[in-house]
């Protein structure tokens, strides 16, 4: 929120993180039986961007780099410590370590080259292999009924996670006699990895017991976006000053598709 007129600057969500996810995986050896509880040390970003005039103001790298600070894993310590799981009853680690994302299509301007300090914040870790479910949505309600009529449930709620609508329609082809790779839509996305931690390979393969932290506090984030981006481009840029609350609607159906990617 811009503190100056108590408007909303830019949005910021996040998930449960695929436990498959190569492009992330393949930086890691995890220890035997260990991947769940490592990989659910990190999140995915759902959401993330500023909304007009913002926008226009590089303020989606200001949304980024709160993704790296020291309050958002501070929340996720408070919602998370202690808590008992609901299928093994047990209490896993609130560690938040590190969250990847992809970009919404192709190379992203948004994450490349974002640093402080010089401090790398967001690394490519390369391409999607181009699969999702976005080109097929308008069968995905007809992939339902099917399996519900075949007596599988294809209900939301705990335990079908993002990648419900993934799920569901590799299901449904597979019971109709039809090639997963109908999933492939050909649209690569660049992926990147957020360290919120020095030791991350360390941590994730089981050497180091506890992470530890880069100290990276909003504050100093937000004064680096200003110096580094937001005064170059206020003086460079005249649009910000006008913009159209239509803006915001389409903002929100580029980050609907992203998300159905």
């Amino acid at each position: 929120m811009d503190k100056a007129n108590g408007k909303l600057m830019g949005l910021l969500a996040l998930q449960s993180p695929p436990l498959s996810f190569p492009a992330r995986d393949r930086l890691f050896q995890y220890p035997r039986g260990k991947k769940t509880e490592l990989v659910n040390q990190t999140m995915d970003i759902q959401t993330l961007g500023a909304v007009p005039p913002y926008s226009r103001l590089l303020g989606g790298k200001l949304v980024a780099l709160a993704a790296a600070s020291n309050e958002v894993r501070r929340a996720y310590w408070r919602k998370y410590s202690g808590r008992v799981t609901e299928m093994e009853h047990r209490i896993l680690p609130a560690h938040l370590v590190a969250l990847t994302t992809t970009s919404a299509f192709g190379r992203s301007s948004l994450y490349n080259r974002l640093t402080y300090n010089g401090t790398l914040i967001a690394e490519s870790l390369g391409y999607t292999e181009g699969y999702g479910t976005f080109h097929l949505m308008e069968l995905y309600p007809l992939f339902r009924e099917f399996l519900e009529s075949q007596g599988v449930s294809t209900r939301g709620g705990f335990g079908t996670g993002p990648r419900r609508k993934w799920q569901t329609m590799v299901r449904a082809l597979d019971r109709l006699g039809l090639s997963s790779d109908l999933l492939r839509h050909g649209v690569k996305r660049e992926v990147f990895l957020f360290r919120l931690v020095n030791n991350l390979e360390a941590y994730m393969e089981g050497h180091d017991v506890e992470p530890i932290y880069r100290n990276l506090p909003f504050s100093d984030l937000s004064a680096w976006w200003r110096e580094r981006w937001l005064l170059s481009r206020a003086e460079r840029v005249d649009g910000w000053r006008d913009w159209r609350k239509e803006e915001i609607k389409s903002l929100l159906l580029l980050e609907k598709e992203k998300a159905a990617i």
